[in-house]
């Protein structure tokens, strides 16, 4: 790693020099503003408190190396998601960190989005668009995203989606319909379990999106809605707006 990163990481007090962006018990992921020539950019920081994570960092196969590979894979299929810069072990007050450093994008999430629910209607259905869009693009290319929640896409100035987390980009069979049902229901599950699920009409526009016949969306929509109901509890464990 370029020694600039390392020192501007060593010498930050987190709690001063940024803000919390998600938090948990395991870590944390921090935006900051690192001065100089590097200015904003994002951490995303895990604590190493078990001889499997250290085995995993050992054999590059961490959480945090997965999301490595995993943005690495779509930045070269053309899949906006943020770059990664770095990536290291090192020690905070009595903790051993794993850090990923980033490149920090200026947008809101698509939780955000329905959270903050100032958007005109064109606006909402473009973000359904797009969102319906980014699933099948993956899927074409033969991949698909375990953890494809709203919290985890960011849609910036220029109105494009970026995956946020690429921990959980894993392979599928092209256009796996399995695959299909599990993203689409993940962009409903996380609002509809904090109180701000999608319009039913955003919801549609989504199916339709991602479907070609009437026959195919009226099947898409069962397969999801089912899946959704089975799923359980849609609150999540850690609250996804920590600043508030």
């Amino acid at each position: 790693m370029n020694d600039a990163w390392f020192d501007a990481v060593r010498n930050l007090d987190l709690p001063e020099a940024g803000r919390v962006l998600k938090s948990s018990p395991d870590g944390a992921v921090w935006r900051i503003d690192a001065g100089g020539s590097i200015g904003l950019i994002v951490l995303k920081c895990e604590r190493v408190t078990a001889a499997s994570q250290r085995f995993k960092i050992a054999t590059r196969t961490s959480r945090l190396h997965r999301h490595w590979r995993g943005a690495t894979w779509l930045e070269q299929h053309s899949i906006p998601t943020p770059t990664c810069l770095a990536l290291f072990v090192g020690c905070h007050g009595a903790d051993t960190v794993q850090t990923l450093v980033m490149t920090c994008l200026d947008g809101r999430t698509l939780l955000e989005h329905l959270r903050d629910d100032d958007d005109n209607v064109r606006t909402q259905h473009d973000i359904a668009r797009d969102a319906a869009d980014l699933c099948m693009t993956l899927l074409k290319a033969g991949r698909f995203n375990r953890d494809h929640k709203p919290s985890n896409l960011l849609r910036t100035l220029d109105g494009r989606i970026h995956v946020l987390d690429c921990v959980a980009i894993r392979p599928c069979p092209v256009n796996a319909d399995d695959a299909r049902v599990r993203m689409l229901a993940s962009l409903f599950i996380e609002p509809h379990g904090i109180g701000v699920a999608p319009r039913m009409t955003l919801c549609m526009r989504v199916i339709a999106r991602a479907t070609e016949t009437r026959t195919e969306r009226h099947q898409l929509w069962r397969d999801v809605a089912e899946r959704v109901r089975n799923h359980g509890s849609s609150t999540p464990e850690h609250s996804p707006f920590p600043d508030r």
